[in-house]
């Protein structure tokens, strides 16, 4: 994914990566049992797009979906509601090199991801989101640029233009999950917004709620 690129191209301190992070894929068991022993009655994580489609499009990588067929059922086992997360900032870096998301190319081929884990996953996911923070990806993707694609040049463009077309396919998606899958599925989609919230400086100076309202329109 772009976070490969983004992390082995000598932008974390002292050369690490996140090639192994906390390593789920190989700790899941440990996991559920923590899990498990925690008492907790829910657990959300992400898919990685990239871990199914490693082009973002095209040939499935099983080895992938088996993972997230026994994290799903393993959470079940242990009566753990899975809400799963279909973007968590890892685009396919063959996406990417697309244009990313400010190509409709990869606005399609997440649509199709997004059936095809409904298809896949659906029948035990109850809970969906199809984005983490949308305000991360485009502000810190395309705005400072401390996340991957590192778009830094064109602030006053690309963040509008890749927000625009985050929230088409986020609608798109929704739609299609609430037409095709929802009824027979028995599940609900949403997205996960993130903001810091702010208070006008004045409660009684227009200026000032409208600045206010402004910003927190914009973030959410």
């Amino acid at each position: 994914s772009t976070w490969d690129t983004f992390t082995h191209a000598g932008n974390i301190i002292g050369g690490a990566n996140g090639d192994i992070a906390c390593d789920s894929y190989h700790q899941l068991d440990a996991d559920l049992y923590m899990l498990r022993s925690l008492g907790v009655n829910s657990y959300r994580f992400s898919i990685s797009w990239s871990r199914i489609f490693p082009r973002g499009q095209g040939t499935v990588n099983n080895k992938g979906v088996a993972y997230y067929n026994k994290l799903i059922d393993g959470l079940l086992a242990n009566n753990i509601s899975p809400m799963v997360t279909l973007y968590h900032f890892d685009l396919p870096q063959a996406l990417q090199d697309l244009g990313g998301w400010e190509n409709d190319t990869v606005l399609e081929a997440f649509h199709s991801y997004a059936e095809y884990c409904f298809t896949t996953f659906g029948d035990r996911v109850k809970f969906w989101m199809t984005f983490n923070q949308p305000h991360s990806i485009v502000t810190a993707g395309y705005g400072t640029g401390v996340f991957p694609p590192e778009v830094k040049n064109d602030s006053g463009s690309a963040p509008y233009r890749v927000a625009h077309n985050l929230l088409k396919v986020h609608a798109k998606v929704y739609h299609t999950y609430d037409e095709k899958y929802k009824a027979h599925q028995g599940g609900v989609i949403s997205i996960t917004l993130n903001t810091e919230w702010v208070e006008p400086k004045d409660h009684k100076n227009l200026r000032d709620i409208e600045a206010a309202d402004r910003y927190l329109q914009q973030t959410l």
